[in-house]
């Protein structure tokens, strides 16, 4: 890369900063409003999240790739 090149992409690296700045920033030169990042949403309630599962538990061995039946795949899930 040329140093040409090279000073462009620094100036419009400096002027690409003091544009996301200036939006950054209020018309009186105060930061604008914040964005709060939402919670992710839990899968499960806390009760169910609460619940100790028995020591004794055993997960089921049965693997669904996707290339099967999904239907037989659940007869097979429910018949264990």
């Amino acid at each position: 890369m040329s140093r040409a090149s090279n000073k462009e992409l620094h100036k419009a690296n400096e002027e690409l900063c003091r544009d996301l700045q200036q939006l950054g920033e209020g018309s009186t030169g105060e930061r604008g409003p914040t964005i709060q990042a939402r919670a992710r949403p839990r899968p499960f309630s806390q009760v169910i999240m609460d619940v100790v599962v028995p020591a004794s538990f055993i997960t089921p061995k049965i693997v669904f790739t996707g290339t099967e039946d999904p239907e037989a795949h659940l007869t097979t899930f429910k018949l264990r």
